[in-house]
């Protein structure tokens, strides 16, 4: 950059001073006389006077051009920061007005979206509540397709969020398995639920069968878990197997169960919620009917007749004709015992090696295993109940008939 005097560049500075100076001495001593009066100029000995007075003057011009220059300066200065003002009002008002354009347009598309999500919900509850096939509910979607309802999709799977994963069955004869898992069942409680808020996750372990169908032997064996000392949580599904028949292999069925429940104490606890948080693990009891118990198990049956009982080593009183009434001995038996159960002490009782739910390591066969009321008690007194209001009813109807 080219240096500055008076704040002009050095070839201007030098054009100045050298128009000025000829100028000067051009004019003579009479005319500055007319022209200055008594504020003449001085006559100058030499050129170096001269210069000095012509710097001062010009020095003079060049401060009355800097202050006309920041003077105009100033004055766009204020325009600009006027225009700027102006712009930005403008601007927030016109924000505004389109913030509240876009406010609007987003509450009608938030409502519409509500309807839409509420229609979805209504229309899924009444699919799956009625059991509607899929042929009539693509039907029903199709038409309300074709009259302005786009947002709704084409097929019933989509409709009720069937799981497009293909499930991991594992053959259990004559039917499959499928493992759904305590700790993958807790993860899936939500932050704010007992789980999290539980100091020890106890629960209690119910299986049993149940058919699927009239016509067929078609059954379902779910392994159900509760929690035990809240009954308001709904219970949840550990596992479930399904064919036609009941498994053929106990140990073929409580495999997965009993690999879980053996991993879940020797870790010492189990991961809760969507959060994972850790708590202390205990299966408080186990809830069957005595069928099932006996399958579990793999013991006798309630009403077999040598060593039947899952609380003492009686067995059921057979009388001399072959015939056996379903009731026990009238003596005190011998108690079984966990320790008893593992030590296969009554060898007729059970099978010589452990298997089903005896493979769970912390499981006490005795004490965590109930009894079932209905088998044991009520089936026999409903029966009774039922025998003599029926022998009842023959007698009155024999009367009836033999006093007409």
């Amino acid at each position: 950059m080219s240096e500055r005097y008076f704040g002009v560049s050095k070839s201007s500075y030098f054009r100045l001073v050298n128009e000025c100076l000829e100028g000067v001495l051009d004019e003579t001593e009479s005319d500055n006389e007319e022209m200055m009066g008594a504020r003449a100029l001085p006559v100058f000995e030499d050129y170096g006077e001269v210069q000095d007075v012509m710097n001062v003057n010009f020095e003079n011009e060049i401060e009355q051009i800097e202050d006309d220059f920041e003077t105009n300066v100033e004055s766009l200065e204020i325009e600009e920061v006027e225009d700027e003002v102006e712009s930005d009002v403008e601007d927030e008002v016109d924000s505004d007005v389109e913030n509240e354009v876009e406010s609007d347009v987003e509450d009608e598309e938030d409502r519409v979206c509500e309807d839409e999500s509420k229609l979805l919900k209504d229309l899924r509850h009444l699919v799956i509540s009625e059991n509607c096939t899929v042929s009539f509910t693509n039907k029903i979607l199709n038409v309300l397709r074709d009259n302005g309802h786009k947002e709704l999709p084409k097929t019933r799977a989509t409709l009720v969020h069937t799981p497009r994963s293909q499930l991991n069955l594992r053959n259990c004869p004559p039917g499959d398995y499928f493992h759904f898992g305590i700790e993958e069942s807790l993860l899936q409680f939500p932050e704010n639920s007992y789980p999290a808020s539980a100091e020890c996750i106890m629960l209690d372990i119910g299986i049993d069968g149940l058919p699927l169908s009239r016509s067929s032997t078609l059954c379902l064996w779910p392994i159900l878990a509760s929690f035990s000392n809240v009954k308001e949580v709904t219970p949840f599904v550990v596992g479930a197997y399904a064919g036609y028949g009941k498994p053929f292999n106990v140990d073929c069925f409580m495999k997965d169960f009993v690999e879980e429940v053996n991993d879940l104490h020797r870790q010492g606890g189990v991961y809760v919620t969507k959060k994972r948080i850790f708590k202390p693990f205990k299966i408080e009891k186990f809830i069957f009917d005595s069928p099932a118990r006996a399958f579990v198990t793999n013991c006798y049956y309630h009403n077999s007749p040598t060593k039947g009982c899952p609380k003492c080593d009686l067995s059921i009183f057979i009388s001399a004709d072959g015939k056996k009434p379903k009731n026990y001995a009238t003596e005190i038996g011998l108690l079984r015992t966990d320790e008893s159960f593992r030590l296969r002490r009554d060898s007729h009782h059970h099978s010589p090696f452990p298997t089903g739910l005896e493979r769970c390591e912390t499981v006490r066969m005795i004490s965590d295993v109930v009894l079932d009321p209905m088998h044991n008690s009520f089936y026999r007194v409903l029966f009774k109940i039922f025998h003599i209001s029926m022998v009842r009813t023959a007698y009155i109807l024999m009367y009836m008939l033999y006093s007409t």
